[in-house]
């Protein structure tokens, strides 16, 4: 009897797990590393956030999906790494939808229209990498130019209007697009993260940094327990 409650409670586990993890585009933001080039492109969630990383982070994707990448034999390999952010489900209000990527160059300009519209198109792309992969907890996605997987077609740079193509072996900046107010026409804002946070690829790893947390010193909490201590003394002789 036991042993047929635990397979019960198997079979629930299962018949209510999702069908596949999707990258996240809503609340907690993941990041996906892209490359593309003249044949095809290859993608993969790396299943953090920008906000989480600290310090020196590194990812590889040496394996399979990679390896049919390189097979393609496409010249002109460009990369990035991005996360999207849509709160609202219908992804149409000005205001809710943030794009996120490392860029080599901030010199350009992008108007609000122009950003929620791309920010909407690698949503869905993300989506689509979900679905082709079911079951994998980083979703991997690799196919030839005009396949599923095909960013040299805009999708990774909002059909060449926002220029998150960086060449390999060049240190890209991160910076987060966002529109600065309800009128569609307007420039989007972009919020550079002051120099922080940056990322390269090598062709092979992908490394992102970010500012280290400032871990206070040992003299600094034995400053702060003689204070307090020094307090107390203060007003426990108000007291007495």
């Amino acid at each position: 009897m036991q042993l047929k409650k635990i397979a019960l409670a198997a079979l629930a586990a299962v018949s209510f797990a999702p069908a596949f993890a999707a990258v996240n585009t809503s609340d907690a933001p993941e990041l996906v590393f892209m490359a593309w080039n003249s044949k095809g492109s290859y993608s993969k969630d790396l299943g953090v956030q920008l906000s989480n990383l600290n310090g020196v982070n590194t990812f590889d994707f040496a394996g399979a999906k990679w390896n049919d990448f390189l097979a393609l034999n496409g010249t002109n390999t460009q990369w990035t790494v991005a996360s999207v952010q849509v709160n609202n489900p219908d992804g149409f209000d000005l205001g809710d939808i943030h794009y996120v990527a490392a860029f080599s160059t901030h010199d350009f300009t992008v108007i609000n229209q122009r950003s929620n519209e791309g920010t909407l198109q690698m949503r869905e792309q993300f989506r689509a990498m979900a679905l082709a992969t079911p079951g994998q907890a980083n979703h991997e996605l690799s196919g030839p130019a005009g396949s599923l997987g095909d960013l040299s077609l805009g999708w990774a740079n909002f059909a060449d209007g926002v220029p998150s193509n960086n060449e390999i072996g060049t240190t890209a900046k991160f910076a987060d697009i966002y529109t600065s107010n309800d009128d569609g026409g307007a420039n989007a804002i972009m919020d550079t993260f002051g120099a922080a946070k940056t990322a390269n690829f090598t062709g092979t790893t992908l490394t992102i940094t970010t500012p280290v947390a400032a871990i206070p010193e040992p003299s600094t909490y034995a400053l702060l327990m003689g204070g307090l201590l020094a307090v107390g003394f203060v007003a426990r002789r108000r007291q007495a």
